[in-house]
């Protein structure tokens, strides 16, 4: 199964090696989750939007060609990641291995790019809590 690349509304990173695919209606906290995860060492693949692809039964994730290298810096604008998180890694893409949801409504439906991809719901807490539960679901699926 094959599925031409699809731009879906949703940022990502790579945890340790792992893409995480981070889900949810806008302001539900997907940018603020992913600063988090590159200033704690991930890599920053894209946000807001990004291309899957499916190759081999598997879920690929890039950045859009239009927002590559680009980063939310409030509802109506971005600016360069460079720029804004010096410290960040970045990642021309990655292969999906975790889907975080931020909103209990799109938990509930499915996507056929996401291949079986395993799929989490984070309650919106404080960051480091958030990060830490991706990390460690990261970890659990690595062993």
């Amino acid at each position: 199964m094959t599925f031409e690349p699809k731009v879906i509304h949703a940022s990502c990173v790579e945890v340790e090696g792992h893409g995480v695919l981070i889900c949810g209606e806008s302001g539900s906290g997907k940018t603020s989750l992913l600063v988090e995860l590159v200033t704690r060492g991930a890599k920053f693949v894209a946000d807001d939007a990004v291309s899957l692809y499916v190759k081999e039964q598997r879920t690929w994730v890039t950045a859009p060609k239009t927002t590559k290298g680009l980063i939310g810096v409030s509802p109506l604008a971005v600016a360069s990641v460079e720029e804004n998180l010096p410290e960040a890694v970045l990642a021309d893409g990655c292969l999906l291995e975790l889907c975080v949801e931020l909103d209990a409504d799109m938990f509930r439906t499915s996507h056929e790019l996401l291949c079986g991809t395993p799929r989490v719901y984070l309650e919106r807490t404080d960051l480091p809590s958030m990060a830490e539960s991706c990390e460690k679901t990261v970890r659990k699926l690595s062993r």
